[in-house]
C-alpha cells in the first residue's frame, strides 16, 4: 500500500512538471509536489533519541536510556574496600599468629597436630566475628625457606580467610610486635586483652605473648589453638609463657574471658 502510494506521488509530480513545459515562459508553472500528510504515513516514523540525547525543541521525543557502564550498582563496582577496623568493643581482640600453609600437610615445615589447632583457632575466630568482636591476623613472610613471600605456603589457611574489615599484618620477625604497627593499632583503639592463638606455639606465640605482657596487656594464651614442631616443644613453652605472666586457657574455656572485667 505504502508502495503503490509513493508512485502515484512520482506519477502526479511528474506529469504536472510535463504539462508545464508545454507552455510558454509566461505561462509556465514552477513544478509542484503533492506532500499530502497521508503519503507520509508509516508505523514506527516517531523519532527516538539515543542515550540521553535531546531533540531540537526538546518535546515529542521518546528517550532510550544508555546502557550501563561495566560495574555501575554493582557491589564493589565503584566503591572504595572497607577500611580494617577494630570496631567499638576493642576490650579484647583476637590475634591469631602465622596460621598459614606451610605449616600443613604438603607443605614446607609441618608442624605436630596442626588441623587440632586450625580448628580451635577457626572456632575462635567464629565466635568472636559472631559477638562482633575485633579480629587481627598476622602473616610471617621469609625471603626464602618457608613461609617465602608470594607463595601459596605463605598464604593465611583458607578456613581462616580474613575479611575485609580485619587488619592483617606482615611481619619478617618473631615477634608480631617488632618492625609492625601492630602496637601502634591497638593502643590508638585502647585495647586492653589480647587472646593468642596460632603457630608456632614456642616461636612467633610465645615471643609475641612474653612482648605482649611487657607492654602492659593482658595476655592469654588458647594453647590448643596453637601448634609447634613437636609436643614437647609446644608444652615447654606454655610453661615458659606462664612463668612470664601469660594466661594459658583451653578453646573451650574462651567464654569466661569474655566476661572479663578490663
Amino acid at each position: 500500500m505504502k508502495k503503490a502510494k509513493i508512485l502515484i506521488t512520482i506519477l502526479l509530480s511528474l506529469s504536472i512538471f510535463s504539462f508545464s513545459a508545454c507552455g510558454s515562459e509566461e505561462t509556465m508553472a514552477e513544478p509542484q509536489f503533492i506532500t499530502d500528510e497521508i503519503l507520509y504515513e508509516e508505523e514506527n516514523t516517531e523519532p527516538v533519541a539515543l542515550g540521553n540525547e535531546a531533540s531540537n525543541d526538546g518535546a515529542g521525543l521518546e528517550t532510550v536510556p544508555a546502557e550501563p557502564k561495566a560495574g555501575d550498582n554493582e557491589p564493589g563496582g565503584n566503591e572504595p574496600a572497607p577500611e580494617p577496623t577494630l570496631g567499638d568493643e576493642t576490650d579484647l581482640v583476637l590475634l591469631i599468629i602465622d596460621i598459614q600453609n606451610d605449616y600443613f600437610e604438603g607443605g614446607k615445615h609441618v608442624l605436630y597436630n596442626p588441623l587440632d589447632a586450625l580448628a580451635n583457632a577457626e572456632l575462635l575466630l567464629n565466635e568472636f566475628r559472631e559477638r562482633g568482636l575485633p579480629v587481627i591476623h598476622v602473616q610471617h613472610h621469609n625471603s626464602s625457606g618457608f613461609l617465602e613471600a608470594g607463595t601459596f605456603g605463605a598464604k593465611i589457611h583458607e578456613d581462616l580467610t580474613p575479611l575485609e574489615t580485619e587488619f592483617v599484618i606482615t611481619k619478617r620477625e618473631v615477634s608480631s610486635f617488632l618492625g609492625t604497627n601492630l602496637e601502634a593499632i591497638l593502643t590508638e583503639a585502647d585495647v586492653k586483652g589480647l587472646l593468642i592463638c596460632g603457630m608456632q606455639t614456642n616461636v612467633c606465640v610465645q615471643t609475641t605473648a612474653k612482648r605482649a605482657v611487657a607492654l602492659g596487656f593482658d595476655v592469654i594464651v588458647a594453647e590448643d589453638a596453637a601448634a609447634a614442631l613437636n609436643s614437647t616443644a609446644h608444652d615447654n613453652a606454655v610453661e615458659s609463657m606462664l612463668a612470664d605472666g601469660v594466661s594459658i586457657i583451653k578453646t573451650n574455656e574462651f567464654e569466661a574471658v569474655l566476661e572479663k572485667e578490663y
